[in-house]
């Protein structure tokens, strides 16, 4: 579609209308400037925490795993306290997204990512630990 094209959508009971008012394409990850794609991460990831808070588990998830996949695209030698901190946050949330849905497996995943590069994060030991006990 195109900008201030219209498109009809029809279901048994309603007729709906809908018309395209703004598009923005999404640029390259790679032509980006590390600082503005740390920005969108950040972004993605306060999503996922609205997702999470209203109970849209799956779409937090989407967010989550997104943000982690920008971040991931951020070059080792661009990377700064800010952006490992931000891969952890999304580890972390991710797990508990698991764990709310009961993918255990993707829960010891997650926060054995986050102890293996933060041994002192007691929150991903304690999701472990959660998810091991209702495993059994």
């Amino acid at each position: 579609m195109r900008r201030g094209e219209v498109c009809t959508l029809r279901t048994p009971r309603h007729t709906y209308s809908l018309t395209l008012l703004a598009f923005e394409k999404e640029r390259a990850l790679y032509k980006v400037e590390a600082e503005e794609v740390v920005e969108a991460a950040q972004e993605l990831k306060q999503r996922g925490n609205s997702a999470y808070k209203i109970n849209k588990l799956r779409l937090a998830q989407l967010y989550y795993k997104r943000c982690m996949v920008y971040l991931d695209g951020i070059a080792k030698s661009e990377q700064n306290t800010r952006t490992t901190v931000l891969l952890r946050d999304c580890n972390l949330n991710l797990a508990q997204v698991h764990l709310r849905q009961e993918q255990f497996p993707s829960v010891i995943s997650n926060t054995t990512t986050v102890l293996w590069t933060h041994p002192d994060k007691v929150t991903a030991e304690r999701t472990f630990i959660s998810s091991a006990d209702t495993d059994t």
